[in-house]
């Protein structure tokens, strides 16, 4: 197979990987994965790149809009750190293709404009998920690893970050921040989320989504940074979120959209609770009983009828109507 990226150009780098890729590990199967990582500087130069000690796949600058590619797609790259013990790979993860994209990660601030989101989901993840699919593998481009809280992300004990086995079996858009057992935070809040969005559209596979007007955005993202903000484990509530947006406003009211939010994408009740128990301080700013939530998940006490009626009790959102 060809491991060249449509549209790149070719830098020499001798220092880029000869390893191939490894298709399981401690009885994980392996699935391929895009990695974006950020340069941490906005000057990237065609010498930089042709000597870089560890690099990715390839470079791309949403700023000047030039792709430079220095490693074939179908070896592996060396852009992650690797730990010397544990079960999984980071580099060598099985068609794991690592991307730096030419920015600066800022804790908590997103720095890419909608417009540069679009360049890199059409210039980038695209022609990536379709050389896949030419060769018989794919990616799920409704997995993605959006952050919303980066604080204290310079860590590898950063809680935010996944475990290995979360990594492992990962098949989707992922980046730096998230990799176990390393101390980067790109790409800290950048939208990785609408760069996956962009690429279903280019791709034709965003039928059935709901796009919602500006005052559903902006409510439900509300609630989104809000809960983020006290959980470190922003996945969880990504995944709520996101399952909420995509939702068909003719099917569900309001009080089930709370329902969803809080309660939907967890595994457990238990789970749920906790994650109330985290936000409770910040969901009193929008007049919600919280005392009956404490009251009722004290020791995980389960009174589902209780805490719906203190869900109810928060506003009500705007008219779910498609854009």
């Amino acid at each position: 197979m060809s491991g060249r990226i449509p549209g790149n150009e070719w830098v020499e780098n001798p220092n880029r990987g000869t390893a191939a890729y490894v298709r399981a590990e401690a009885g994980v199967i392996y699935k391929p994965m895009l990695t974006y990582h950020q340069t941490v500087g906005m000057d990237l130069s065609k010498s930089y790149v042709a000597n870089h000690p560890v690099p990715p796949h390839n470079w791309i600058n949403p700023y000047r809009k030039t792709k430079w590619q220095t490693q074939e797609l179908d070896l592996a790259a060396k852009a992650l750190y690797q730990q010397q013990f544990g079960d999984h790979w980071s580099n060598k993860h099985y068609f794991n293709i690592q991307c730096e994209i030419v920015g600066v990660p800022v804790v908590n601030q997103e720095t890419y404009t909608d417009d540069q989101l679009r360049w890199i989901a059409e210039e980038d993840t695209v022609p990536k998920v379709l050389w896949l699919r030419e060769n018989g593998m794919d990616i799920d481009l409704t997995q993605v690893h959006y952050v919303t809280n980066s604080s204290g992300s310079a860590s590898e004990y950063w809680p935010g970050r996944c475990s290995e086995h979360e990594m492992a079996t990962f098949n989707g858009i992922t980046q730096h921040i998230k990799w176990p057992y390393n101390d980067h935070w790109d790409c800290s809040v950048e939208r990785l989320d609408k760069i996956a969005q962009y690429a279903r559209e280019i791709l034709g596979e965003s039928e059935g989504e709901v796009d919602l007007l500006p005052d559903e955005r902006a409510w439900l993202e509300a609630i989104y940074n809000t809960m983020g903000s006290v959980n470190h484990n922003t996945h969880y509530t990504h995944l709520m979120v996101d399952d909420i947006l995509h939702l068909d406003p003719e099917r569900h009211g309001p009080a089930e959209w709370y329902l969803r939010l809080l309660f939907g994408m967890n595994d457990t009740l238990a789970k749920t609770f906790e994650l109330l128990k985290q936000t409770t301080a910040q969901l009193s700013e929008v007049d919600v009983n919280v005392e009956v939530i404490k009251n009722r998940i004290t020791g995980l006490e389960v009174d589902h009828d209780a805490i719906k009626a203190a869900i109810d009790a928060l506003p009500e959102p705007p008219p779910l109507e498609a854009a």
